[in-house]
């Protein structure tokens, strides 16, 4: 009996040191300290394209940009159908509206 419950002994110590070795190991590799770091990526924009209409659309439009980080989307293109004014003169105010520090290439084009 004594030979049996030294062996269960040492079965449940090597398992339960082989979990606890597993866990540390685990933990170094997840750790940053221990990682090589990639480079950080260089900042970059997207470009964003707002097609504007009538019936509401452009509002519609305005209100889910308006939150949007310019610093983000320096390059903005306006597509506007061609004879809407109203659409091509809400891009205008809101551009203006939302200051110059973002506004480096701007388009606002008419779409036959």
């Amino acid at each position: 009996m004594t030979m049996a419950l030294a062996s269960l002994i040492t079965l449940s110590f090597v398992i339960v040191l082989s979990v606890v070795s597993l866990c540390l190991a685990r933990l170094l590799w997840i750790l940053p300290i221990f990682r090589t770091q990639d480079p950080p990526l260089a900042k970059s924009s997207a470009k964003l394209v707002i097609v504007l209409g009538s019936g509401g659309h452009t509002a519609e439009m305005l209100r889910l940009i308006e939150n949007l980080d310019f610093d983000k989307y320096i390059s903005r293109l306006y597509v506007i159908s061609s004879g809407d004014i109203l659409s091509e003169s809400k891009a205008r105010a809101f551009e203006s509206r939302k200051g110059d520090q973002s506004s480096k290439d701007v388009s606002i084009v008419d779409w036959v």
